[in-house]
């Protein structure tokens, strides 16, 4: 836990002026490579810039400045002995309580860089607050009193944080302090868990790889495949959630369309689908197809629309599921005469099953292909040899029974479409496999 106070002892000395330190090392076209703390800084910054958390760290970074800034100037300023001193203490006061810090702060949702720098802020914040009041105790400080001193702060300080309002890359100004999406990209790595760091550090890696081979096999991507990979995210953001318009997801992600075709993600996925499309050509294609024409129809050719409805069962009921498979199976035969005497199998699904994947959208489950992996094989099996609309038995599964009932058939799809699903199903195995090529190891820490 102290060991995070270091990152938050630099805010406190030095504001945001931190350098950036390796995080991981890779090898690459005989070449070591080193993805840096501000690398992964710069590759956080964008995608939350405009989400909640993104917010409210800008916020953060608006009342650091001003608190510390004030607490220099009036000389009240905590010292880092005095912060470690008093998340110690914080410590010390879960454990009296019988829990475990780390399990407490995480169960709360707050990570040890975010309790740090509550406490800068706190005790810096107490201090000029009872400074402008003149305060003796600093149990008489409330909430009501250092809102109102940040409000004041604000609002002398001119703070914006509208993105229409800043230069390119400005998060927020106060006064002549402008922060930027770096600072922004460097609080949000500070204030998350090493596992999220090495998730993005992970994505840098594999996009400076793409670049790296991109510019080895003479690869020149162009807007218009760019254009073509937005289509294709908004074809399939479409299905997955139905009913919500791809902007609206777009928003949800922190970005537009617009952004989405200029930004280096995009482009590390369209050289990716080039590489891909080299390695499987249409030739290759139709030569597997011909010699596996079965496989190939099962991974990636027609699919069925498909409702489902779970219910839970185990062969020894205990105190979280208490039905067995005999009770789910009487249950399902029940249901399945609810449905067959005209109740709506949507109606039914919301009320009755388990699965929280499908139960709000009234069973819904999407389409599948013959090897889907989001449905048991034994609903898929059924499902793949019955025509549409028609309402299966009781199927028993491995923690269950199923009602399942086939909405459609998609017709027989072209050889392009396929070797576009292909393509798609292909491409997460391809960035795995780069990535256990390069020897990706994290070095944070050490």
């Amino acid at each position: 836990m102290l060991a995070r106070l270091a990152a938050v002892s630099l805010l406190v000395s030095t504001g945001l002026a931190q350098g950036p330190r390796p995080l991981a090392r890779y090898r690459w076209a005989d070449r070591d490579h080193v993805v840096t703390s501000d690398d992964v800084a710069l590759e956080m910054a964008p995608r939350h810039r405009r989400t909640p958390r993104g917010g409210e760290t800008v916020q953060h970074l608006v009342d650091l400045h001003l608190v510390r800034t004030a607490a220099q100037a009036q000389g009240v300023l905590p010292t880092d002995a005095e912060v470690k001193a008093q998340v110690q203490a914080y410590l010390d006061k879960i454990k009296e309580g019988g829990r475990d810090p780390a399990k407490f702060l995480q169960s709360k949702g707050v990570t040890e860089g975010e309790l740090a720098d509550y406490t800068v802020l706190t005790l810096a914040l107490d201090r000029l607050v009872m400074k402008q009041l003149g305060l003796k105790d600093a149990s008489a400080v409330t909430n009501e009193y250092r809102e109102l001193w940040l409000k004041d702060a604000k609002q002398k300080a001119g703070v914006v944080t509208e993105e229409a309002q800043l230069p390119k890359g400005v998060v927020a100004r106060a006064g002549d302090a402008q922060f930027t999406l770096l600072d922004l990209g460097r609080t949000l790595a500070a204030r998350t868990s090493a596992e999220e760091r090495q998730r993005f550090a992970r994505q840098v890696a594999l996009r400076q790889i793409l670049e790296l081979e991109a510019k080895a096999k003479g690869i020149e991507v162009t807007r218009d495949e760019c254009e073509a990979a937005v289509a294709r995210i908004r074809s399939r953001a479409e299905q997955d959630k139905a009913g919500v318009a791809f902007t609206n997801v777009l928003e949800a992600l922190g970005t537009s369309p617009d952004e989405l075709i200029e930004s280096p993600v995009l482009r590390a996925q369209v050289i990716a689908r080039l590489l891909l499309l080299r390695q499987h050509t249409e030739a290759a294609v139709q030569e597997r197809f011909a010699k596996d024409a079965d496989g190939v129809q099962a991974r990636w050719g027609a699919r069925r629309q498909v409702e489902v409805l779970w219910l839970r069962a185990t062969a020894t009921p205990g105190p979280l599921n208490k039905r067995s498979f005999a009770d789910a199976q009487e249950l399902a035969v029940k249901l399945r005469g609810q449905i067959v005497g005209g109740e709506p199998f949507a109606m039914v699904a919301r009320k009755s099953s388990d699965d929280p994947r499908t139960k709000l959208k009234g069973g819904d489950a999407g389409l599948h292909h013959r090897r889907s992996k989001n449905l048991p094989e034994e609903v898929l099996a059924w499902a793949f040899g019955t025509p549409a609309n028609t309402l299966s038995e009781p199927i028993k599964v491995e923690d269950g029974v199923c009602l399942a009932r086939v909405v459609a058939i998609e017709p027989a799809p072209s050889l392009d479409v396929v070797r576009a699903r292909m393509l798609d199903d292909l491409e997460e195995e391809f960035y795995r496999d780069l990535l256990l090529k390069a020897g990706i190891h994290y070095v944070e820490g050490q």
